[in-house]
């Protein structure tokens, strides 16, 4: 998510003539970068990464899946986890336990690596 420097926002009403528009493309984006990335394993996460999370409730009778404005109580309980989790992981993997973060909506989290990058290629 970027910050708006230059220009102005749209109003609501403005905003919602172009909803469609950028919800079909929007999905169509995704669609294309599924496809591109699907079967790539073993990327090695670096420092700045992230991954972008959206907190979803999912209704399995129903096969619905909608957002949830659970951010707060999510990130409580990641926290959780992390502090059990975060000082004991060198002894199960050489890998760091991910931290969580905020991120712009109630539904949206953010991951980023536990340490910086490695000296590997």
């Amino acid at each position: 998510m970027g910050v708006l420097c230059l220009g102005t926002p749209l109003t609501w009403e403005e905003t919602k003539n172009h909803a469609d528009h950028v919800r079909n493309h929007g999905i169509i984006q995704f669609i294309h970068t599924w496809h591109r990335v699907k079967d790539r394993t073993g990327d090695e996460l670096l420092w700045g990464d992230e991954v972008e999370c959206m907190v979803v409730v999912v209704d399995d009778e129903k096969k619905e899946a909608k957002v949830s404005l659970r951010q707060a109580e999510t990130l409580e309980e990641l926290g959780k986890i992390y502090a059990l989790l975060g000082p004991i992981a060198h002894v199960f993997s050489s890998t760091p336990v991910a931290k969580f973060h905020p991120e712009y909506g109630r539904f949206m989290l953010e991951s980023t690596p536990g340490s910086p990058y490695t000296g590997s290629i």
